[in-house]
């Protein structure tokens, strides 16, 4: 049996379409057409989802992704779903990330769609996370700037951090 290496990512937006796109491709290499694929498909949903007025169904949805999006490789359907996107005021749905899986030098790496891929690794559910910066700041902000603190300038907080060499 090989060893697993696990990782969670967002399911929807830029870093999991960037992620796709210059590092998936190149572990990858013989899904490079597929993944290529599934980020023009979140993409053009991305795009859908807002322009559009009044909101799909999520069985309509789930039909645009089965009948149009994954006609061309139905093995995207295991790659993609369709999700509730919170984030929206009218929370339509669209099509996200689910996940992937592939060998890379002997181990199988998963690469999972979650909707908080911070909280899923500190709770060491997988190996690593991929987030923006500004989602590790959103979720740690409030322990970094405490008011009981004292700091008026956060560049004290980061010099003093541990294992920060220090400038003399």
């Amino acid at each position: 049996m090989s060893d697993i290496v696990t990782a969670v990512i967002r399911p929807k937006g830029r870093i999991v379409e960037q992620f796709l796109k210059y590092f998936a491709v190149d572990l990858f290499p013989d899904h490079k057409e597929i993944i290529t694929e599934a980020v023009s498909i979140l993409e053009r949903d991305a795009e859908r989802v807002k322009s559009r007025q009044n909101p799909l169904s999520k069985k309509e949805v789930f039909e645009l992704m089965w009948e149009e999006y994954t006609l061309r490789f139905p093995e995207l359907r295991l790659m993609l779903r369709v999700s509730q996107d919170y984030g929206r005021g009218n929370q339509p749905y669209r099509v996200v990330f689910d996940s992937l899986e592939g060998h890379i030098n002997g181990m199988t790496f998963r690469l999972y769609g979650d909707q908080n891929p911070i909280e899923t690794l500190s709770n060491n559910y997988v190996n690593f996370a991929v987030a923006s910066s500004d989602l590790l700041l959103a979720k740690f902000k409030s322990g970094l700037l405490s008011p009981d603190l004292g700091v008026a300038d956060p560049a004290v907080i980061l010099a003093n951090l541990p294992g920060r060499v220090q400038q003399q």
